[in-house]
């Protein structure tokens, strides 16, 4: 079983586990990202510084070939003399591996003797445009190793275009950036404007003139960052992540002033490097702090589980009835809940002792009022047999007198039925001669609605008829219109045919006209065609309206005849109404006589249930005195065996106190 002071332990060194484990997750997350800004921040700076360090450098490259080509020996133009003083230049000029004289031809001179037509080369035509130009990584005519080639313009004494040109070692800006580092595995590289790499650790990128792009696509193969890589190419400068060979890294990146870029890079967990010792003092605080936690959990759970524990086993005494015990001193002077628990004790002790005293007085007293109890119980038992053989007696005569009333009941409910089925039936056919009255004066009204509707038709039908009439009036018109137009199109197309024969004679002068009488003759013969149809269009209508006309003057015929008989019909409805109004005032009075006897045969019967339900009530509630006076009966035989057992319980509570 677990005790109050291990699970208080349990729940502190949780606690304390949980905070500190939070709070280290927190701490390591908040801790990386700060550091890994500050990380970007000096590896930015520091791309920064070594470009600008770089560029420094060239500037003075710069200047000293130029320094050079202004000297006397330089300008003389006379290879002897340029040859000897260049030579002497180079022991002091350790980065130059040998220096040249190109002439306006292109073709470069060495110090050794040797010649190479360099005219298609970018530098040389830049620097022949009067400016000091630096190449890219090459692989040189002469030596076929990567160099770098620096050439500046001479001022000759006579005016010959010529330039001075500086080999150095290809190796020159790698050894430059592998002094550069960052963290343990941080490195520095150079890329030209194209991307190729001239300066770098591994050599062999340099010497092997690998382009910068072809890493590009090996990281986009390994990564989704890997196209980000592109940005180093396209940008002045900034900060990018990418993946590359199974490794998170970051780079930062700048632009010399000749559009070279230096770019550092770094593993991720070299910029993260000084998490590991923040993670191992932070773990041993934790372990300290949990080893606190422990210690402090263990004296506060024993502080609490002791005095519970004393409290315990006092109130295993008082349980087993023993007051025998002295609770401790040290925890009734706590002023904690220990104190006050311990206060309450005591109360309680005291408080059982004299509640002990209370119920031992109570159980004498109880002894003695059972005994008196037993002996009025018997009295009691006694006076209820009495009572009980008077009411049954009482009993048997109210069930005789509830059975005739029941018996008169039932003669006047069957009465008074039957009086009502006779007023039902009257009330019933009064209301259906009312029903009957109303649908006949309905009918009435619809009749008489039909008169007026068929006068309203007959009136329509004449008008109708009229109308129809006065339209083959109208039809007839129309033919003789139409038969004067087939005359005139007749007219026309004889006209139209004369003037045909008579341009015919006319000759060529006639042409003209007689196309024109060719499309008027066409035009009248589609009008008398068109002239035709309306005839026989009319004479359709006429056909049509003339049966019309008979139709009409026949429903005209039918609806004088219709409203004769409707006429008649009306008068039926009003001898009915009549006859209907005087049968409904004699269905009324002879319900009205049914209600009468109705409502008095109920008063009868309502006064004879009344007597019966009286009767039955009484009888009900001698059933009921009969019943308590049973239930008394029992109640007192219960009351002394309750009596008796009460005795022998108060006997028993004084022997056990």
């Amino acid at each position: 079983m677990r005790t109050i002071g291990s699970k208080l332990i349990l729940s502190i060194v949780l606690l304390v586990v949980g905070g500190s484990v939070l709070l280290g997750f927190f701490t390591a997350q908040n801790s990386s990202k700060a550091l890994l800004y500050q990380s970007e921040i000096t590896l930015t700076e520091k791309s920064k510084d070594t470009s600008d360090y770089i560029d420094e450098h060239f500037k003075r490259k710069y200047l000293e070939i130029e320094a050079l080509a202004k000297s006397q020996e330089v300008r003389s133009m006379d290879f002897k003399i340029q040859s000897e003083y260049l030579a002497k230049q180079l022991d002091s000029q350790s980065d130059y591996l040998t220096f040249a004289i190109v002439t306006a031809d292109g073709i470069s001179h060495y110090l050794d003797g040797t010649t190479a037509d360099l005219s298609d080369r970018p530098y040389v035509i830049e620097a022949f445009n009067g400016k000091t130009t630096l190449s890219s990584s090459i692989i040189s005519r002469v030596t076929e190793e990567p160099v770098f080639m620096m050439a500046t313009p001479i001022l000759t004494e006579d005016s010959e275009p010529a330039l001075l040109l500086g080999r150095i070692d290809g190796d020159y800006l790698s050894s430059i950036v592998e002094g550069v580092t960052f963290g343990k595995n941080g490195y520095a590289y150079i890329l030209d404007e194209n991307g190729k790499f001239i300066g770098h650790p591994d050599r062999t990128l340099v010497n092997d003139e690998i382009n910068f792009l072809n890493l590009v696509e090996e990281s986009k193969k390994q990564s989704d960052k890997g196209s980000r890589i592109k940005e180093i190419l396209t940008l002045n400068q900034g900060l990018i992540n990418y993946y590359y060979k199974e490794k998170d890294r970051y780079v930062g990146f700048d632009t010399m002033e000749n559009g070279w870029k230096v770019v550092i890079a770094s593993p991720m967990e070299d910029m993260l490097s000084g998490m590991t010792q923040l993670k191992k003092d932070f773990f041993i605080v934790v372990m300290v702090i949990i080893l606190l936690g422990i210690i402090i959990a263990y004296f506060m759970a024993r502080s609490i589980s002791k005095p519970i524990q004393v409290v315990k086993s006092i109130g295993e005494q008082i349980a087993e009835g023993s007051f025998s015990y002295e609770i401790p001193a040290r925890y009734l002077r706590r002023n904690d809940e220990i104190g006050s628990l311990s206060h309450t004790l005591v109360r309680m002790t005291d408080n059982m002792k004299d509640m002990i005293d209370n119920v031992r007085n109570g159980a004498e007293n109880l002894a003695d009022s059972s005994q008196l109890l037993d002996r009025k119980s018997e009295e009691v038992t006694k006076m209820s047999n009495d009572i009980s053989s008077a009411i049954e007696q009482v009993d048997h005569g109210s069930e005789m007198q509830v059975q005739m009333s029941e018996d008169s009941a039932r003669a006047m409910e069957e009465m008074s039925t039957g009086i009502q089925n006779v007023a039902e039936i009257a009330a019933n056919i009064a209301g259906n001669s009312d029903y009957i009255t109303e649908r006949v004066s309905e009918g009435h009204v619809a009749v008489q609605t039909s008169v007026q509707q068929m006068n309203s038709i007959q009136a329509t039908t004449a008008q109708s008829t009229n109308a129809i009439r006065q339209l083959a009036d109208e039809a007839l018109e129309i033919g003789q219109i139409s038969k004067m137009i087939t005359d005139i199109s007749e007219q026309t197309n004889l006209l139209a045919l004369n003037a045909s024969i008579e341009a015919a004679r006319a000759g060529d002068a006639g042409k003209g006209f007689a196309v024109v009488a060719s499309e008027v003759r066409k035009l009248s013969e589609q009008t008398a065609d068109s002239a035709s149809q309306i005839n026989r269009l009319i004479d359709s209508v006429q056909s049509h309206t003339g049966d019309a006309v008979k139709a009409a003057e026949q429903g005209d015929a039918n609806v004088i005849k219709g409203l004769d008989v409707i006429n008649q019909l009306g008068d039926r409805f009003e001898e009915i109404v009549r006859s209907i109004a005087q049968i409904s005032n004699d269905i009324g009075e002879m319900s009205a006589v049914s209600e009468e006897m109705s409502a008095s045969s109920e008063e009868v019967s309502a006064a004879m249930e009344e007597m019966a339900a009286t009767a039955r009530d009484a009888s009900d509630y001698i059933g009921e005195v009969t019943n308590a006076a049973n239930r008394q009966l029992v109640t007192v035989e219960e009351m002394d065996q309750y009596t008796n057992r009460l005795l022998s319980l108060a006997e028993d509570l004084r022997s056990s106190i």
